[in-house]
């Protein structure tokens, strides 16, 4: 099938501050939700809609409006249009609008092809909806006539059965890896005269998801094209001797929700140690010689967090991947350990629905050198033929002989796990490889049959790849983009982080043109002919790169390597991962959570200054937060496990996004979701005040993600009741805006006994330092740490001369800091509250050490923010080391420029315009500014950070001057008031204004 690559039609700007909720009449007047009926509930689904219709002369006005659940991609005449909608809770949609006259449309007949996916599954970021589209057009042509078109029984459907199904989960809570054959796509089906009369008509369909519609609240992304910059592995792959497995779409086999599969494996002398690995994305047991040797989890293990509440109605089980999926790192092997005798081995694979799974694969490995073992499968000992299978019903003794309709259905397998056990013959890389794209030379790259190539891209990229490629029929192609390239292995790795990541092509036998519908992220891409008959040509390789549509951007340098990293590195990932959504990881999960996104409005502000994303995930969260439970971490769709330390993070958001916004219509509009949260919180209050979240196992305390094991578990946290005194006093700011005066009393009052009570139970005199909680039995735990005293300071629960104190216990000098209060590490997320907690105090000199310490070391070692950073291992591990740990002990790659996962990591990055540069809003929205700058020791410094809801920035200089100080000048609008301080500065340094026309 081919999708040609013309720009996308420029959607207009989205109408700012709508966000009150209309019926889809007002955008769909006439128009129906049309969808396949039996398909509405079906996982996966990919369809396709096509719908002729007349012009009779040019348009010069009119516009589109389209939506669906949960994916379309729009063509006109065969040329691309549009990708959305953006992501929204069920029952709501967000609509698009095109310009009319930009499109494609001509004199004549047209035809308009909608391809939609809808996965019906509770993701990150996406609920499951029940399939729709919506589409209106009206449009004014310059004869006088008016041009109407809409959605319903009128417009052709057929599923797009090139996308095989079903296919492997790409991560538990995102969707599905791409595994399309190109064979099926037949003719065009963009084209005009593509012959659809035998297509079956659109159903309509139930509008419930669609009902509520908005305008789209954020501005359409924008995209360049992104090449391959060097090519970093050539060479040729080996034998699948050893693999083992079954391709479902491959088998003949029935509808059976579960299965049971047998071979014999030959081991030629005895193997006392041996890993077997695995894949299938559902729950499996893998018996060797009558030994269980590896479970893939529980049904239902870690897949109600993600479910929610969404599908317990109809829910009867895992499938599609959401468990614990076997990877082939050091946590997973010591349960996956078996013994071969030589001679023949009884294989045994239990498959729970089956009937939903692509298949499953394996292979046994060298518990030393984790290569494969070249071992033989056979149904039967006596045949010849390998990679052979019985095959049973459950619960039945009736075993049959596998049936496969290819005659080798290795190459089929699951490709991220082929791809991972691949024998590989790295060659010399060919002249002219890394250029071949850039140069749009004749003739492309040919990769023969085996062969494969690995590239690093020019830049990190998000967004959808595009390959033109031709080959023999059949031919299978299988491509993977990935965030890391760890140097000491010989592949980019294709499973990584939880996540599959590679796949798959089969070709038309012409040429086909491939653009992913789904988004993927990464900087390394390797493809790899599995199969073929002769050579494979691409002539076409490039990433689609998207992002959001920001026209002015903040600048910070200075005489400080370390700050400018973390604002070049800081920019560059908050870039990658903000979206539709403020997304907490681009590629692994791809939910927007509040405590990522309170701290990203921040970010935001002094980068774009933008923050239509936070006012959007405001009402998001506020909503989602009912008087009957916690408000959900993630929005829209969910998480199981309430985060009750994010929950009370929505009065403060609100406030402080209030403060840089001026914007006092959000707050009557999501102050409910503020009153529901104290009215929940209330029933777990004790008799003492304190907030103690019941059902641990679904209510954690995040705090920080290394405190996992240090404070998480103790029923009464400290720094949770320091989130809630801080929770409350913004809560009564809101009531106090809104003339709910009783309300506001009744808040300040329960945050004033609150804090009383923690600085009489949790203070540690001895240690000047407040305890991290009390035990289940009432006791006070003596362990104190740097997270609970910063969130403390933060808060500011302790009196004056107490914070003197834990000052100087958590840095006895101002260039000191007291590592040893970190006992489990850094996890990144207090970072921004640290930064706060200090500098607001004016420890500017301490706040300058612990990000030289903590980010400084880290960028000894790479070039990326992992999720969490020990400073210690920056003494252990040599300069740029490619396989850094992280918090969950993977790697990190020093080549990218981004965090794996939370770029939460770079939150500090607020507080250089605040604090260092010292720019603060005296009134809301900037109105008046008050200007206190802080730069320590820097000498030398240019920023300028754009102003929320206008078109101007501010720019702070510093320069030195002729007396040994600094000369400090900051430029603004001329309507702006200035109240200016030198406070923190030396009596030789100056303060300067300059007005801007």
């Amino acid at each position: 099938m081919a999708i040609p690559p013309p720009q996308s039609i420029l959607m207009p700007p989205p109408r700012l501050g709508s966000f009150t909720p209309t019926v889809r009449y007002r955008y769909f007047s006439g128009a129906e939700c049309i969808w396949k009926r039996e398909l509405v509930h079906a996982y996966n689904c990919h369809l396709i809609f096509r719908k002729r219709f007349d012009c009779d002369s040019p348009i010069f006005a009119g516009e589109l409006r389209i939506t669906a659940s949960d994916t379309y991609r729009l063509f006109i005449n065969g040329q691309f249009v549009g990708d959305g909608p953006t992501r929204s809770e069920r029952g709501q949609a967000y609509v698009d609008h095109y310009n009319a006259v930009d499109l494609p449309i001509s004199p004549g007949e047209n035809v308009i092809v909608v391809i939609a996916l809808n996965k019906y599954l509770a993701e990150h970021g996406q609920p499951p909806k029940d399939g729709a589209i919506a589409l209106a057009l009206d449009a004014h042509c310059s004869s006088g006539c008016a041009l109407e078109l809409r959605t319903g029984k009128d417009w052709k459907v057929r599923i797009a059965d090139w996308y095989r199904k079903p296919a492997p989960r790409r991560f538990s809570p995102i969707g599905f890896n791409e595994h399309i054959d190109f064979r099926k796509a037949g003719q065009d089906v963009l084209n005009l005269r593509f012959p659809d009369t035998h297509w079956e008509s659109a159903d309509v369909v139930d509008d419930k998801h669609l009902a509520q519609c908005y305008p789209r609240p954020t501005p359409p992304f924008i995209y360049n094209h992104i090449f391959p910059k060097a090519a970093l592995r050539w060479g040729k792959t080996g034998s699948l001797t050893g693999m083992m497995g079954v391709a479902r779409h491959k088998a003949e086999l029935p509808a059976a929700s579960q299965g049971r599969f047998k071979t014999w494996v030959y081991a030629e002398s005895n193997i006392n140690d041996a890993y077997v690995f695995f894949g299938c994305d559902n729950h499996a047991r893998v018996i060797v010689n009558g030994e269980s040797v590896w479970e893939q989890g529980a049904p239902d293990n870690q897949f109600r967090q993600h479910l929610s509440t969404y599908e317990d109605a109809w829910y009867q089980g895992m499938f599609h991947g959401h468990g614990i999926r076997f990877e082939p790192n050091a946590a997973d092997r010591v349960t996956s350990r078996c013994q071969l005798k030589a001679g023949w081995n009884e294989l045994v694979v239990d498959i729970d629905f089956f009937d939903k799974c692509y298949g499953f694969e394996l292979t046994f490995c060298d518990t030393n050198s984790n290569q494969r073992l070249p071992l033989l499968n056979r149904a039967q000992q006596a045949i010849d033929e390998n990679n052979t299978w019985l095959w049973r019903v459950a619960d039945t003794d009736d075993w049959q002989l596998l049936k496969n309709t290819s005659e080798e259905i290795r190459p089929y397998l699951e490709p991220s796990h082929l791809t991972e056990w691949d024998y590989r013959e790295k060659t010399e890389i060919p002249e002219g490889v890394d250029t071949v794209f850039r140069r749009a030379e004749d003739g492309g790259l040919v990769l023969l049959p085996g062969q494969f190539v690995e590239y690093e891209l020019e830049a990190y990229a998000v967004g959808f790849l595009k390959m033109n490629l031709s080959g023999p029929e059949g031919s299978i192609v299988e491509f993977a983009l990935s965030e890391r390239n760890d140097l000491t292995s010989d592949r980019i790795s294709p499973i990584n982080n939880g996540q599959w990541l590679v796949e798959r092509i089969t070709l038309s036998g012409n040429e086909d043109q491939y653009t992913g519908l789904e988004r993927r992220g990464g900087r390394y891409l390797s493809i790899h002919v599995r199969k073929a008959r002769g050579p494979v040509i691409i002539t076409t390789l490039m990433m689609r790169a998207m992002r959001y549509n920001n026209e002015r951007m903040g600048e910070f340098t200075c005489s400080d390597p370390v700050l400018n990293w973390m604002w070049k590195i800081g920019y560059r990932t908050t870039e990658l991962s903000t979206f539709d959504l403020s997304e907490n990881c681009p590629t692994r999960e791809m939910a927007q959570s509040s405590g990522d996104t309170f701290v990203r409005t921040h970010q935001l502000a002094c980068m774009w200054g933008d923050l239509r994303v936070s006012e959007k995930a405001i009402r998001e969260f506020a909503a989602d937060q009912l008087d009957n439970r916690w408000g959900r971490a993630m929005v829209p769709s969910g998480y199981g496990d309430s985060i009750v330390d994010f929950a009370l993070l929505l009065p403060i958001w609100i406030w402080s996004h209030y403060q840089i916004t001026g914007g006092e219509a959000l707050i009557p509009d999501v102050f409910s979701g503020v009153r529901n949260l104290f009215t929940y919180a209330s029933k777990f209050e004790d008799k003492r005040g304190y907030l103690i979240p019941m059902e641990r196992s679904r209510n954690q305390v995040y705090l920080d993600m290394k405190l996992a094991d240090a404070v998480r578990q103790l029923p009464n946290v400290a720094g949770l009741q320091a989130y809630y005194v801080k929770s409350l006093e913004h809560g009564a700011l809101l009531a106090d805006m809104l003339g709910q005066k009783p309300m506001a009393h009744q808040w300040r009052a329960k945050a004033k006994n609150l804090r009383t009570r923690i600085n009489e139970d949790f203070w540690a005199v001895n240690q000047a330092l407040y305890m991290n909680g009390e035990d289940g039995n009432g006791r006070i735990c003596p362990e104190t740490g740097a997270a609970t005293n910063y969130i403390m300071l933060w808060a500011d629960i302790p009196p004056a001369d107490r914070a003197t104190a834990m000052l100087k216990q958590l840095f006895p000098a101002a260039d000191e800091e007291n590592l040893n209060l970190w006992p489990d590490g850094e996890g990144v997320y207090l970072k921004h509250l640290m930064a706060d907690a200090l500098l607001k105090r004016g420890c500017c000199y301490e706040a300058l050490t612990a990000w030289r310490g903590f980010y400084g070391s880290m960028m000894n070692q790479m070039k990326t923010i992992p999720e969490a950073w020990d400073r210690s291992w920056a003494d252990k591990l040599p300069t740029e080391y490619s396989s850094t740990p992280s918090a969950n002990f993977s790697t990190v790659s020093p080549a990218s420029s981004r965090s794996l996962v939370h770029p939460v990591g770079i939150g500090a990055m607020w507080h250089l315009m605040t604090h260092i540069c010292g720019i603060k809003p005296a009134k809301p929205g900037y109105r008046e500014i008050h200007w206190e700058p802080m730069p320590g020791d820097l000498q030398t410094m240019n920023a300028r950070f754009p102003l929320v809801n206008r078109e101007e920035y501010v720019e702070i200089s510093i320069e030195p001057n002729a007396q040994g100080g600094r000369c400090i000048t900051l430029s603004c609008p001329t309507d702006i008031a200035v109240e200016s301080s030198n406070r923190w500065l030396a009596s030789n340094d100056y303060l300067g204004i300059q007005r801007n026309a």
